[in-house]
C-alpha cells in the first residue's frame, strides 16, 4: 500500500465521528491491487467483513469470486472497496438518514 493509501486507512481507523465507528469491530478498508483499473464498490461491510476487516469475503464476496472466475480475473487483479467502512446497524442507519436527510427526504 503507498504512503497515501496507508495514511487514508490510518486516519479512517481512528475516525469515532459518528455512530459507525463506534460500533464496528473492524475497519473494513478495501483489498486488493490499489494500482488495479477495475474497482468494484459495494454499499458497506456485512457480518463477516467486520469481523475480517476486509471487503466481500461473505456470501456476497464468493459470488464475487465465482463471477470474477468467469471472466478470468482475480482479486489481485481488481480492488475491492466499500462507500461505508464500517458495519451497519440498525442504529448507525437511522443516524445516517438523521444526519444526511432532511425530513421529507431531500439531502440536507
Amino acid at each position: 500500500m503507498d504512503d497515501s493509501m496507508e495514511f487514508l486507512k490510518e486516519e479512517c481507523a481512528k475516525c469515532l465521528r459518528c455512530e459507525l465507528g463506534k460500533t464496528r469491530r473492524n475497519l473494513v478498508f478495501g483489498d486488493g491491487n490499489e494500482h488495479a483499473r477495475i474497482m468494484f464498490i459495494g454499499e458497506g461491510p456485512g457480518e463477516q467483513e467486520d469481523l475480517q476487516g476486509l471487503p466481500f469475503v461473505g456470501p456476497a464476496g464468493k459470488l464475487l469470486d465465482d463471477m470474477l472466475e468467469m471472466i478470468d480475473l482475480d482479486r489481485s487483479k481488481v480492488y475491492i472497496a466499500n462507500i461505508v467502512w464500517t458495519i451497519w446497524s440498525v442504529r448507525s442507519h437511522w443516524w445516517i438518514r438523521r444526519s444526511l436527510f432532511a425530513s421529507d427526504g431531500s439531502l440536507r
